[in-house]
């Protein structure tokens, strides 16, 4: 956890890294609430598509449920395979991180580029 002491109490807002950091849980001391956590998924780039390197941007398109779960997903514009698969995967587990850390989702339907980059 991370956060601020004032005279030997926690005071304003506290956070607890979870999922190899791509959670943040966060927690206000000053109003004794729980927040909303920040949730950061990190992208794996596919070994083949690095080592060959191949760059690119995917265009996904999916649609949020109430109960956080995601369906619906299309490629609207690829890359490669690994990489579309790569963006699937990462997407999924924004879900699956929504649900287990109690988001309030509304059923949406949205779009999300994910950017493939060499250094």
């Amino acid at each position: 956890s991370k956060g601020h002491y004032a005279e030997d109490q926690k005071t304003g807002i506290w956070e607890t890294y979870k999922e190899k950091g791509q959670v943040v849980e966060r927690y206000d001391h000053d109003t004794n609430k729980k927040l909303k956590p920040l949730i950061k998924v990190y992208i794996v780039y596919p070994k083949r598509a690095r080592e060959a390197g191949i760059q690119g941007t995917v265009l996904l398109k999916y649609r949020i449920n109430s109960d956080c779960s995601i369906d619906n997903i299309t490629v609207e514009k690829s890359v490669n395979p690994d990489c579309d698969k790569a963006s699937i995967d990462t997407i999924k587990k924004l879900g699956a991180f929504s649900k287990k850390y109690d988001w309030e989702c509304a059923q949406v339907e949205l779009t999300q580029e994910i950017t493939f980059k060499l250094d």
